[in-house]
């Protein structure tokens, strides 16, 4: 199998087993992808930690589904691939758009950072100022 997708608590985490992710595999990465995107999981990883080598047709995949995540207020995070040839340099800067990590474990763990909006934040203010 090419890919594989399993569920980590709330996220979901897409594996790409290939050493080449060509333009011939992006059609089915593409198909893969879309099949996992559940309305109600928002949290996605996409190993390619396996990778030496990525088309550009095969990261603009990943482009297209980040795009539609972020349609539902979801994300996506990449683990980074192992890039080798001196030709894949520019597509490390395709990367630069995602939240890139080492490890599944360390993607995950990102997720559970809680971030507080500042009107969010001013608003708890307030209400503590309020009940003091």
């Amino acid at each position: 199998m090419d890919f594989t997708g399993e569920y980590i608590n709330d996220v979901f985490v897409g594996k790409v087993w290939i050493k080449k992710a060509t333009f011939i595999e992006a059609d089915q990465f593409q198909k893969f992808l879309s099949n996992g995107i559940n309305k109600e999981i928002k949290k996605y990883i996409i190993d390619l930690s396996s990778c030496v080598s990525i088309d550009p047709i095969f990261i603009g995949v990943l482009i297209q589904t980040y795009k539609k995540l972020l349609n539902i207020n979801g994300n996506l995070k990449i683990i980074r691939p192992k890039l080798t040839s001196l030709s894949n340099q520019g597509l490390d800067n395709s990367l630069r758009i995602f939240e890139t990590f080492m490890s599944v474990e360390e993607a995950i763990e990102s997720y559970k950072k809680i971030f507080v909006k500042p009107h969010d934040e001013l608003l708890i203010n307030r209400i503590s100022l309020a009940v003091s």
